[in-house]
């Protein structure tokens, strides 16, 4: 138990909060715990200090374990007690027992901090970490895929996936915070796949697949719009979409590679985790209207945490809860009111496919009967679906006493819908008060109002006239007055606020109809590079949601959208409402009916048009159809439609969420394109092949150019070091400082022929360093590590006669290793641990002697974006030389020289000398000072995030 505790306080000095939770007797002393070298060196010590006795040599490169720790210790102990019994040595009179199992108690301790009041989780990857380490065989999502069997998905089993697509998606290059699109449906490798790009500090950005292969043209063309706006680097896909996918590509030149989750999981590298903060974008969720100008909602981990909080606390959310859901994971709803609510407060979840619901909704209601599930949300169709397609005998035994909390939302609730489904459903055990009609947008991650629990939803009567010319929701008195019926979202989620506007943005009383705007911790950061649009909804710290409602008793009523609310002869026409109404004459589809007006410049109002789908054929019948449209509409709002239009099914534009778009609809009707034929879909390939030829033809051109551009830079650096290099034959081997010069001469005139002057910021703070120097106090400059041109830049910016600190192996290598021995580099062999003294103290030597070094603290670089943690041994050499350290931040060169690839790229390289740093005192926090200080420097500037190799998931078996 010491050992642990020794290692423990060890780790709590070096700041290392990962490896404190990796703790235990099997823990790696390097993977797990990241004690480098020097830190076991330190932790050796401590322990031969503590336990009065001396370790064997070997211990410090041969251990790897905790417990191998444990065991040289207990055979040194025995030894020790044997001469102690005989009197040749002391031995402290507190000793451990006998069979103890340390990692026994260090689990113990672990569940009983989780259980006893762990803090909330910050981010979504907290949130997987802490219940894949607690609990990973807890199941978090059962899957069904039709008829087969369930398919169960344990916490382990996702954060171990999570972070072989991490390892995948930085392995290709992709840098912390750039876009990766996913173009999944409902499957296992959607979880993982977005889970993966957040652990990998990347934002995911979910696209709907391709579901009709008719409409596969204008798919091509809404996502290669949002593709673009959102700068995606990478698509993951799955193997159907795989050659459309493809095809999009030419069409995105910022899109590098479109892959399968598969192909990710196959990369075999070591996993890593990003280090997330709550203030780092989460998610890009395009607003599922999004066409010609497309609309990324860009939400943090605060806001969809804040979300996700706040909708627990509205639905009194309990241990004991289990969802249900159908909805599509790249919609809002389906991916954060869902899915990531149930991951973040660990609710079981049983999920099925949008495609299995439609074709037969009843598969819906039995999973809520066999999961016994609490919780389901779904928009008003879903319920409208289920009571009026569903057949009696598909509900026989059919048991829903325990959903008490049916969510309706993402589109306008109808009364009428949730009293059809309470009376037929109520037979089954459904409850009415379990119906709660919910208000929110992408705009606010997703939820913004819910009503209160225990209540049966609360409908609104009022007068149309009077509100459809004032604007008042005065309740109506007369039955028989055809009056509106509007239902009550509840009252906004604990944290956020509503509000009620005219249009000079002046608060309205109760009752009046104006626009909803709305604030608090979740609402968006904007939309993704549109200002100008994020600009115009914001209000005096508002946003302005784009509905019309009003307030009664502190409950939102939501009446409509703004944009879409049809003045006629000073009425205001709902569309909602007429779309409802059409939508029961017999013979018309459900859910495909669009209202909408058109100017009228004779009248000077607008004209009510009504596009309504139907499988009717037949002329006479189609007229007919047309005549009791008419007459419905009139009697319900007193006057008749403008214009009644027919169309075969599909012909009415929808979202991807299934939303009608009247506007493409109205554009589809002006332009007299409503109900034509799609082209087939051979067709349409061959035209998205052709349309994607100057996509080609550019990305050709532009890896030419890059490729051309790669090999003149080798070839520049080739006219210059080859002749220097002979040169540095013929220097005496002790005038280094020459050697020095040439290789500062080759480094700055490589760059600045290839057009890639280094650009030096800082330069003050490098003069004040300078001075220290002169003044006798040593120079240690340390540098972020990126990729192999690294040297080349600090030699080119940096106008100090320094010697870089290598790996011994370096000096061999052909052509470079002659500078290396000839600018007399201090050699590190690192790969054996007997040498690490004589190396460390040659290198201390050398600085105390007045000599500027320069060490990477990284130790060494990969082709993963990220600072990696630092090993110890530079600021160490600092604290017991004296040493003035300083930080200087290498920008940009993952894309100069990526990994992988040896032609240079050409792109602005930044560096920035930060201010120098003075030991205080030679204690091991005062290393742990520095240390933290100039990784605080790297990420200040870098542009990369902290890379964190320490895992900690779940506990290994």
């Amino acid at each position: 138990m010491r050992v642990l505790e020794l290692i423990h306080e060890l780790l709590t000095e070096l700041g290392s909060h990962r490896g404190l939770k990796s703790l235990d007797s099997r823990a790696s002393l390097e993977r797990d715990l990241g004690l480098g070298s020097l830190e076991r060196v330190e932790l050796l010590s401590r322990m031969e200090k503590d336990f009065e006795v001396r370790l064997p040599d070997n211990l410090l490169r041969e251990a790897e374990t905790v417990s191998d720790l444990a065991t040289a210790l207990n055979s040194c102990r025995l030894t020790d007690r044997e001469r102690r019994f005989s009197g040749t040595t002391a031995y402290p009179q507190t000793e451990t027992g006998g069979n103890w199992d340390p990692s026994t108690l260090a689990l113990a301790h672990s569940r009983r901090d989780f259980f006893c009041g762990l803090a909330p989780p910050e981010t979504l990857v907290q949130a997987l970490v802490m219940y894949a380490r607690y609990e990973p065989d807890r199941i978090h999502i059962q899957l069904l895929q039709g008829d087969q069997p369930p398919q169960s998905i344990t916490y382990g089993d996702l954060f171990n996936n999570s972070m072989s697509v991490a390892s995948g998606i930085l392995n290709r290059g992709v840098g912390r915070g750039e876009r990766v699109a996913l173009m999944l449906p409902t499957c296992d490798e959607f979880f993982c796949s977005f889970l993966g790009v957040l652990m990998a500090g990347c934002v995911p950005v979910p696209i709907y697949p391709p579901f009709r292969s008719d409409r596969i043209e204008e798919y091509a063309r809404r996502q290669a719009l949002i593709l673009q706006n959102a700068q995606v680097r990478l698509l993951i896909t799955f193997q159907e979409a795989n050659l459309l996918a493809r095809l999009l590509r030419p069409r995105i030149p910022c899109l590098e590679e479109v892959v399968t989750s598969d192909v990710l999981h196959s990369d075999g590298q070591k996993p890593v985790v990003e280090s997330i903060r709550p203030h780092d974008v989460a998610l890009i969720q395009y607003t599922s209207g999004s066409t010609g100008d497309p609309k990324g909602v860009v939400l943090t981990h605060g806001n969809l945490v804040a979300n996700i909080r706040g909708i627990a606390q509205a639905i009194q959310l309990r241990p004991t809860d289990l969802g249900v859901s159908w909805l599509p994971l790249y919609h809002d709803m389906g991916l954060i009111g869902c899915w990531l609510s149930s991951l973040y407060h660990g609710i079981p979840l049983t999920l099925m496919s949008p495609l299995d619901f439609l074709s037969q909704p009843e598969r819906w209601l039995w999973a809520i009967h066999y999961a016994r599930a609490t919780l389901s949300v779904a928009p008003n169709f879903a319920y409208e679906l289920a009571t009026s397609k569903i057949p009696a005998e598909s509900l026989s035994g059919l048991d829903l006493s325990s959903w008490r909390a049916a969510l309706n939302g993402a589109e306008p609730v109808s009364p009428h819908t949730l009293k059809r489904f309470s009376n037929r459903f109520r037979k089954y055990g459904f409850r009415e008060d379990a119906l709660l009609p919910v208000y929110g947008m992408a705009e606010c991650a997703v939820a913004l109002t819910v009503p209160p629990l225990g209540r049966a939803p609360r409908i609104d009567e009022i007068n149309r006239e009077v509100f459809t010319s004032r604007g008042k929701a005065v309740p109506s008195v007369n039955a028989g007055g055809k009056p509106l019926h509007f239902v009550s979202v509840g009252k906004p989620i604990p944290g956020h606020e509503i509000r009620i506007v005219d249009g000079s943005g002046q608060t309205i009383p109760d009752r009046t109809q104006g626009h909803i705007q709305f604030r608090g911790p979740s609402v968006m950061q904007g939309y993704f590079g549109n200002p100008s649009t994020t600009q115009e909804v914001y209000h005096d710290g508002w946003i302005d949601s784009g509905d019309l409602g009003y307030q009664a008793e502190g409950e939102l009523y939501v009446t409509g959208r703004s944009k879409d609310i049809i003045i006629k002869g000073g009425r205001n026409l709902y569309p909602q409402e007429i779309e409802e109404v059409v939508g029961e004459v017999s013979g018309i589809r459900p859910g495909c009916v669009a209202a909408f007006g058109i100017s009228n410049l004779r009248t000077g109002t607008e004209r009510l048009v009504i596009v309504a789908e139907t499988r009717i054929r037949d002329d006479s019948e189609l007229e007919s159809l047309r005549a009791k449209i008419v007459n419905r509409v009139a009697a319900c709002l007193g006057l008749p439609p403008d214009i009644v239009v027919v169309v075969p099914p599909q012909a009415v534009p929808k979202t991807s969420s299934g939303k009608v778009r009247r506007d493409a609809c109205r554009k589809l009707f002006q332009e007299g394109r409503l109900g034509h034929s799609r082209r087939p879909t051979w067709l349409q390939v061959v035209r998205i092949t052709f349309g994607s030829v100057g996509g080609y033809i550019r990305r050709a051109s532009h890896w030419l150019c890059r490729g051309l551009y790669g090999f003149y830079t080798w070839w520049i650096l080739g006219i210059i070091g080859v002749p220097c290099w002979l040169v540095l034959g013929f220097v005496p081997a002790a005038d280094s400082g020459w050697s020095r010069r040439i290789y500062r001469f080759i480094c700055r005139s490589t760059f600045s022929l290839a057009g890639m002057n280094p650009l030096l910021e800082g330069r003050d703070h490098l003069a004040h360093a300078a001075s220290l120097t002169s003044q006798g106090r040593p120079l240690l400059l340390v540098s972020n590590h990126s990729s192999y041109a690294d040297a080349l830049v600090l030699g080119a910016a940096l106008a100090l006669d320094f010697r870089f600190v290598v790996k011994s192996e370096a000096a061999s290598w052909p052509l470079l290793g002659r500078f290396i021995r000839k600018c007399d580099f201090l050699l590190i062999h690192r790969d054996d641990l007997s040498q690490l003294s004589p190396d460390y103290e040659k290198v201390l030597t050398v600085l105390k002697e007045g000599a500027v070094i320069h060490i990477f603290p990284e130790g060494t670089f990969t082709r993963t974006c990220g600072l990696r943690p630092f090993q110890m041994g530079a600021f160490k050499l600092a604290v017991e030389a004296n040493s003035s350290i300083l930080p200087v931040t290498l920008c940009h060169l993952r894309r100069v020289l990526p990994e992988g690839t040896w032609l240079p790229r050409r792109h602005p390289i930044r560096v920035i000398v930060g201010p120098p740093l003075v030991p205080q005192s030679d204690e091991l926090s005062e290393q742990v000072r520095l240390r933290n200080a100039v990784q605080k420097e790297f990420l200040r500037h870098c542009g990369e995030g902290a890379l964190d190799l320490v895992l900690a998931g779940p506990p290994r078996k």
